[in-house]
């Protein structure tokens, strides 16, 4: 599975449209709508909030047992999803810690090893995940990744975790 993609400018907006964008992001996840629907919203509001060169989505059904990446942007504009079980991927670890992740230098990352791979051939460097979830309710995970490594900063992933 293939999904385009558009590479962000850099943020170099004030900090005042910094945290308009972040309340548009909180609202748009208190509002009932597909799990698609929503990840497409939060990517582009995402894009006034922080630099990334990847962004990728991941929806998870606990009840279920499922996992659905759901929007996944790269510097070439498509990745292939990778084949792993979702409980070797980042993304599951912070959906299930519920806390951040960040991981400053991929190459020397040695958990998630098919995940990191495959961001590695995109020229990815360094990643931050977070928990994505509502006041009551978990709903997935989201990470950025840049081609610049040590990327994001602690100040930036309490920024992004509010």
């Amino acid at each position: 599975m293939f999904v385009e993609s558009v590479a962000s400018p850099p943020v170099s907006c004030s900090i005042q449209a910094r945290y308009g964008a972040l309340f548009r992001v909180s609202r748009a996840i208190t509002v009932p709508r597909a799990p698609k629907e929503l990840f497409h919203l939060l990517a582009g509001e995402l894009r006034g909030v922080v630099d990334f060169d990847v962004l990728g989505f991941a929806h998870y059904d606990r009840a279920g047992g499922q996992c659905s990446f759901s929007v996944i942007e790269t510097p070439t504009g498509r990745i292939p999803l990778v084949d792993c079980e979702p409980d070797e991927t980042p993304t599951a670890w912070v959906y299930e810690h519920q806390e951040p992740l960040v991981i400053p230098f991929l190459a020397r990352e040695t958990r998630f090893s098919r995940v990191t791979t495959l961001l590695r051939s995109e020229g990815i460097q360094s990643l931050c995940v977070l928990p994505l979830r509502t006041a009551h309710r978990r709903l997935g995970s989201f990470g950025v990744g840049s081609q610049r490594p040590d990327a994001y900063s602690p100040e930036e992933v309490e920024f992004l975790s509010r």
